[in-house]
């Protein structure tokens, strides 16, 4: 089962959501997101959703509310450069699109279609903000793929 924070790559850190986004789903992005400012240093994000599932009106305005919280756009905005959010769905990748016409997030903020889309453009982000990644990217996307990759994930059973 892929972990719902992870940070073992960092700069390039990733989430995935839980099956509810319930208040304390809320509340664990929240203590995550503030242990990363805490590190006072740039860092990019990929925010992986469950496949085949999708949030419940409900589940968005959760964390909507959570991410336009002044608090959060402000210390969001001076230490992610960048988020790729995967979505399997091209339906919801497209609305994200669309939403991005007339909602301006904090930081860069690409719809991604896999992990691999996803990592390609944080990886991007950190280079145009000369954030060094510290390690092989390689070796990244190797790691990030044996974390949220069901076919990489031997033994798993989905």
């Amino acid at each position: 089962m892929a972990p719902e924070f992870y940070a073992d790559t960092y700069p390039l850190v990733a989430t995935q959501l839980p099956p509810t986004v319930d208040d304390a789903a809320v509340l664990r992005l929240d203590a995550f997101c503030r242990e990363l400012w805490a590190r006072e240093k740039q860092f990019a994000l990929i925010s992986m959703s469950n496949p085949g599932r999708q949030l419940d009106v409900v589940q968005r305005r959760r964390l909507t509310e959570w991410a336009n919280e002044p608090s959060v756009r402000a210390q969001t905005a001076r230490w992610c450069v960048g988020t790729a959010s995967v979505i399997e769905s091209g339906l919801m990748r497209g609305t994200l699109t669309a939403v991005l016409w007339v909602w301006k997030p904090p930081m860069p903020l690409k719809p991604a279609a896999n992990l691999d889309v996803a990592i390609d453009f944080c990886l991007e982000q950190l280079r145009a903000n000369d954030v060094p990644l510290g390690q092989d990217p390689a070796d990244v996307r190797a790691r990030l793929h044996a974390a949220f990759d069901p076919a990489a994930q031997v033994g798993a059973s989905f």
